[in-house]
């Protein structure tokens, strides 16, 4: 009689998980990726990120306008004397951003009016006081899709090209127009 023995499996190796203790890159609110614009991460003082846009967007609505309360945890963090852009940027998140979104530009918030607004750097031709909205343009696309995260930054270039005086607002409609019949 011939001993049975149950067939040789082959257990493959065990990978470990992938690392989980890294960042999350998006905002937990609107779920967008953070970027080093207006869904730059902020960090509160219970230590939740948040993207700027989302928490200018409670801030606005709060009846509290010196704080933040955390949508998480309800924890409140005062704002910075220059305001909600001027919260500390979670660096870590930061870190894993493309290099060439490691520079947080200078932002400021306008809260009576509800609009983020970018203080472009000076170079030649342009005021080193020129500010432009670049949520005004957006504001008609909804945003989280791959195609208005192709977008964007064409059009923030396009409206850069136009707001230093090079462009011409020729260049501008078709791309308006575009944008109005596609979404």
């Amino acid at each position: 009689m011939s001993c049975l023995h149950p067939p040789q499996v082959s257990v493959p190796d065990l990978q470990p998980p992938p690392d989980e203790s890294g960042p999350d890159l998006e905002c937990a609110i609107c779920f967008s990726e953070f970027n080093n614009v207006f869904r730059c991460p902020k960090m509160l003082n219970c230590k939740h990120t948040f993207c700027l846009e989302c928490l200018a967007r409670m801030n606005v609505k709060s009846l509290e306008p010196g704080a933040i309360q955390c949508p998480l945890c309800r924890g409140l963090t005062p704002l910075p004397p220059l305001g909600l852009p001027k919260l500390a940027t979670d660096s870590d998140v930061l870190s894993y951003l493309p290099a060439a979104m490691q520079r947080v530009y200078s932002i400021r918030f306008v809260r009576n009016k509800g609009k983020l607004q970018v203080k472009r750097s000076a170079s030649p031709g342009i005021s080193l006081d020129h500010v432009f909205t670049f949520t005004s343009l957006c504001s008609a696309v909804s945003g989280g899709s791959v195609l208005v995260m192709v977008l964007a930054p064409v059009l923030l270039w396009l409206w850069l090209w136009f707001c230093s005086g090079t462009g011409s607002v020729m260049v501008l409609v078709p791309v308006l127009l575009w944008l109005r019949f596609c979404f």
